[in-house]
Parts: structure tokens; C-alpha cells; sequence
């Protein structure tokens, strides 16, 4: 018998068992038609659960009545990929057999419910059939455990959801929060996971009475019970002076404020840590300001921030983080150059330089550790629209030099040495007039530990050749860096009104691509606002669609030297147009206005 997927007999049982009929009949009467042969099937018990990998064994009895005494065939019929039934150990008992049905489940049968089929089927007989109801669980389970958290009123904290598995459990697990105290928000990243771990934000609001609290959370899988895990939350009230805190002590600043949302600038309290202030962020987008002084010069930059951001660790470290330099300095001999060949040797994040003028190079700046070591010959002489036609690159996998040690010689001609894959790029939304530039960059480990490869132009072309990695020597966390710019007018984008634009790109094979610019700015207003220095603000059209950085504006006056910058980042700019300005710091304690161009000064600026 055949069903579903199985395609065939999954087990046949010959039943076979005596029976005792006997007739009587009486002198001069007549004999009337006898019993209807029959059989029929039960199942003990109907329905079984059975793990991945596992097995379960129900009783089968099969009933014969009616004067039936043949044979009869036992089959398992319904049963999904994987999954076998097998009739064995008959039990004779007058007009009854028994046996026992036994259920083989494979470690990769789908997990669910399936309904399988018990047949028996004899001679002279109609068909008799019971179901059994099977549920396929996941082998093995899992768990899940949660770190506790401290969080400030108005902030955040993460916790780290462990999941643990057993036995050959590789499903997805979704998580999620099903207790949460007023005043808490739970958000996982990922909700849904095959992995270890997750991340568990919490974030508290300003007005949550301080205290400690539960957030209970679960976790599901297909098959699986759930599973559930507490979070103990430790509220905190929020230090006097705000909620965040910042680092800009590689500033040397000699004033820093803030401002919340639309709130006034107030300066910040300097905390016991070195260079750390305390301010206050629980608008969705909040200022810092800082001034630097050096003689007669100084420096204003001013930042706008999501809240988020600010509160995301216990300190925003503004001159550390992943960009800190290696601490190791290593050197080597480049081979293989020629005529104006100019050569990158990157390793550990540093990059050293070679020329035929000298073939010698140092690297400073590499971190620790095993590190790709890339070279790459560029000629920036023969270049042009065709592209870098004379490239050449070199690499060597996992190079673990120590500090003031040698890489050896990087030959451009050797057996590590390849010819570089190329591509065509083509622009869209290029204008003839500008001049082209581009640079391929390439990242390597799940560092991203980044290496230069080469910098050309490509000037009023709007398709260019690139160069960059065979995907034969590619790793699968690789990844190349096209940079794009585009530049207008005859000065650099700062200087002499010139107006530019760029895109980045990052994708992994290098292959034919088409890359947009996105709209030129050259119809940016800049105006001058009331204030006791000099205001700049710009009104630049937007496109959130095409554009997905923040925007900056500086300007800047020489005598005395006066610079001044406003940021707003990624993520609060939105509309048709961006407005950015740079504030009134009028009544805010400690700030100079001499610090800043003066109302009457000329100068350069630029809105990027």
C-alpha cells in the first residue's frame, strides 16, 4: 500500500490464527444464511509524540468475526519522509491478535502533526483501518538565561539572552517580552534567532520611580516547550546634571553645553571621571557644543544627536572606540615596480609606501595578532579614463609580524602576486563637467580591518574601470569599498565656491555596477542670522531617498582665525529641504562670543 510520501510498504505483518467454527442443524427444519465474515482494527493508544531521531510503540488489535478464520495483512500507510512504521510480536487470543507497532522517526523529519494509517486487509473480507495521530518534536531542546541590568531614568541598558541547546536542536527561537513594569520598554535584536545569543535593550522612562524591577521573557520554537527567563532590572534615578554622559577631553575643550531638544544651552558638569561630562538627553534630538583654544585660535563644533545615541553606553567616547590605531610598527622591501609605479602595502589597519625611489617601506599603526598583508601596484601617471590597466596586487593570508619586526619582500611579480580583477562602473546622475575621482578600499576579518588600495580619476566620463580582488582569492568576509566623488569648479570643495558630492559604496565581489550620485547641493542658501557673532544658516534641498548621511556646515574667518562647524546626524534629517544653523548661545553660562567669527567677518564656507 502507498500513501503520501512514502511511496511504498512500510511493513507487512501475515496474521494468522486458528479459529473454531462450529454448525448445527435439526431434522426437517431449514438452514438459514450464516455470519458475515469480518474484521476489525484498534489502535492503543491513538496518538504518540515522538522527538527527532526517537521512536514510539503502540498496540494494534485486530478483531475477526463472522466465521473469519484467514490471513491478514497489516500496513502503515500516511506516513512523512523519514518516518517508518514496522508491525511485529503477535499475540493470538480466541477470536483476537495483538501486536505491536512500532514508530521510527528520522532526525530530519519535518517537525508537526501527521495522521498515519493502520490497514488490514484479507481475503473475503472488506478493508478494516484505525488512525494514529503522530507529532514530530525537534530533538534535543534548549534554554535561555538573561544578565541583569542597571538603567538610569530617561536610558538604557542591554542584556545578554543566552540560549542554550541540547541535542541536535538547530531551530530558530523567537523571544519575546511577555511581562514588562510600566515605565520599561523591551526591544530584542534579533526577535528571532538561530544563534546563542541576543541582545535585550531596556530602556526606562524619565518619570519611572527608581527600584528594582522584573522584565519576564520567553522563548518559542516550533516543537519545543517554551521556555521563560527573568530579567532583574535595577532602576537608578538620573545623577543631577542628566543622563549621559560624553568624553571629549581629546578636544581639550575649554567649554562644553548642551542643549535638550528646544531647551536652553546649559553647560555641562564635569564628573569626577577625567574629561567625562553629564548632560541631559531625553528629547529626540539633542545638541553638544564644544569650544577648543590654542593661542589666539578656536574652535566651535556643534553636534545634534538622537537620544538613542547618547544614552547607549555609559559613556559616548567621542576620541576612542574601534578607530584606535594598533600599537605595532613593522617594515619590508617592495619588488616589482617600474617607471612611475607607486605601491600600497597595508597590514593590521596600517599602510606603508613604495616607490621605485625607494623600495623600502614602514608601516605604523598595525594591530596584534595574524593580519592580511595586501600590496597594490597603481601608476597614477598612465592612468586615465581606461582605468588602472597596469595594476597589479599582491597578498599573503594571516600575517603575524611582531612589533619592529620585517614582512619580508612584497613582490609585485612573485607568487603571491595576481592580477587584479576589473569591472566598469557606470554613473548615474553624472554631469559632464565634473571631475571624477575614485578609490577602492578592501576589508578584511570581521574586524573590517580596512586596506588601501589605490586612488585615480576619471575626469568627464561617466563610466570608469575599477580594480580590486579575484573573487578566487575572496574570503567570505571580504569586502570592497568604492568611493566616488565629484567635484565642480576649480578649487577643492571648501575653497573657491566649488561644489562636490560623493557616494560610498560596499559590496563583496566585484563585478559591473551602476552607482547613482546623489543630487548636487550647488543651490544651497546660506544666510546670516541675528546674534552677537557671526550665524550662519544654510537651506539645502534634500531627498531622504538618495541621500542617508547627516549634513555638516563650516565656516570659518582668518584674522582672528575663527572655525566653526554644526553636524546633524544621520537620521534627523527628513523633508525636501535641510535647514542647519548654527545657534544662539546667548545666556549660557561661560560662553564667549568672541569665540566665533566675528558678526562683521568675511571668510570660506562649505555645506556638505
Amino acid at each position: 500500500m502507498t500513501s503520501g510520501s512514502v511511496g511504498r510498504r512500510n511493513a507487512v505483518l501475515v496474521l494468522a490464527a486458528a479459529a473454531v467454527w462450529a454448525g448445527c442443524s435439526s431434522s426437517g427444519g431449514t438452514t438459514g444464511p450464516g455470519p458475515t465474515p469480518a474484521i476489525a482494527l484498534s489502535i492503543n493508544p491513538t496518538s504518540a509524540s515522538v522527538a527527532q531521531g526517537g521512536s514510539a510503540q503502540v498496540t494494534a488489535t485486530l478483531t475477526r468475526s463472522g466465521g473469519f478464520t484467514g490471513t491478514v495483512d497489516l500496513t502503515v500507510s500516511g506516513a512523512p519522509t523519514g518516518v517508518t512504521g514496522t508491525v511485529s510480536n503477535p499475540q493470538t487470543a480466541g477470536g483476537t491478535t495483538t501486536a505491536t507497532v512500532t514508530i521510527a522517526v528520522g532526525a530530519a523529519t519535518a517537525t508537526g502533526t501527521y495522521t498515519l494509517t493502520l490497514t488490514g486487509t484479507g481475503s473475503g473480507v472488506s478493508n478494516a483501518t484505525a488512525t494514529l495521530s503522530l507529532t514530530v518534536t525537534a530533538s534535543g531542546g534548549f534554554g535561555i538565561a538573561a544578565t541583569a541590568v542597571s538603567v538610569v531614568q530617561s536610558g538604557n541598558a542591554n542584556s545578554t539572552i543566552t540560549i542554550t541547546r541540547t541535542g541536535t536542536f538547530t531551530g530558530s527561537v523567537t523571544l519575546a517580552a511577555t511581562t514588562v513594569p510600566t515605565g520599561l520598554s523591551a526591544a530584542f535584536a534579533p526577535a528571532s534567532t538561530t544563534g546563542t545569543t541576543s541582545t535585550l535593550t531596556i530602556t526606562a522612562t524619565a518619570g519611572i520611580t527608581p527600584g528594582n524591577y522584573t522584565v519576564g521573557i520567553t522563548g518559542t520554537a516550533a516543537g519545543l516547550p517554551d521556555q521563560t527567563a527573568s530579567v532583574a532590572v535595577t532602576v537608578t534615578a538620573a545623577p543631577s546634571g542628566g543622563n549621559a554622559q560624553i568624553r571629549v577631553g581629546c578636544f581639550n575643550p575649554i567649554w562644553v553645553a548642551f542643549q535638550d531638544g528646544n531647551g536652553p544651552w546649559t553647560k555641562a558638569t564635569l564628573t569626577a571621571t577625567a574629561n567625562v561630562y553629564r548632560i541631559s538627553a531625553t528629547a529626540a534630538a539633542v545638541g553638544v557644543a564644544w569650544v577648543v583654544q590654542n593661542g589666539s585660535y578656536t574652535q566651535t563644533l556643534v553636534n545634534y544627536f538622537p537620544q538613542a545615541f547618547l544614552t547607549s553606553a555609559a559613556i559616548v567616547d567621542f576620541c576612542g572606540g574601534s578607530s584606535n590605531p594598533g600599537p605595532n610598527s613593522v617594515s619590508g622591501t617592495a619588488a616589482g615596480l617600474t617607471g612611475t609605479d607607486r605601491a600600497n602595502i597595508s597590514l593590521g589597519g596600517g599602510v606603508g609606501l613604495a616607490s621605485v625611489f625607494n623600495l623600502n617601506f614602514g608601516i605604523n599603526q598595525v594591530a596584534t595578532g595574524a593580519q592580511d598583508l595586501i600590496g597594490w601596484r597603481h601608476d597614477p601617471v598612465a592612468e586615465g579614463s581606461a582605468g588602472p590597466s597596469t595594476d597589479r596586487g599582491f597578498l599573503h593570508r594571516d600575517q603575524n609580524t611582531p612589533n619592529n619586526g620585517s614582512v619580508g619582500i612584497v613582490d609585485f611579480l612573485g607568487a603571491e602576486s595576481f592580477t587584479p580583477a576589473t569591472a566598469t562602473i557606470t554613473l548615474a546622475n553624472a554631469v559632464a563637467a565634473e571631475k571624477l575621482t575614485h578609490t577602492i578600499q578592501y576589508y578584511t576579518h570581521p574586524a573590517c580591518v580596512i586596506a588601501a588600495l589605490y586612488q585615480t580619476t576619471a575626469a568627464g566620463t561617466a563610466t570608469f574601470t575599477a580594480s580590486g580582488i579575484p573573487s578566487s582569492l575572496q574570503r567570505a568576509d571580504d569586502y570592497h569599498q568604492l568611493f566616488v566623488g565629484a567635484v565642480t569648479g576649480t578649487g577643492t570643495p571648501v575653497i573657491g565656491h566649488t561644489s562636490g558630492r560623493s557616494v560610498f559604496e560596499i559590496f563583496h565581489t566585484l563585478a559591473n555596477r551602476t552607482v547613482t550620485l546623489p543630487p548636487s547641493i550647488a543651490s544651497t542658501v546660506v544666510t546670516t542670522l541675528t546674534g552677537p557673532y557671526k550665524r550662519l544658516q544654510a537651506v539645502a534641498p534634500w531627498s531622504a531617498g538618495s541621500l542617508n548621511s547627516g549634513i555638516i556646515m563650516a565656516y570659518s574667518s582668518q584674522t582672528p582665525l575663527r572655525l566653526a562647524s554644526v553636524v546633524i546626524a544621520p537620521g534627523l534629517v527628513s523633508g525636501t529641504t535641510a535647514t542647519i544653523a548654527m545657534p544662539d548661545f546667548t545666556g549660557a553660562t561661560g560662553f564667549d562670543p568672541t569665540w566665533l567669527p566675528a558678526t562683521t567677518a568675511t571668510g570660506t564656507w562649505s555645506v556638505q
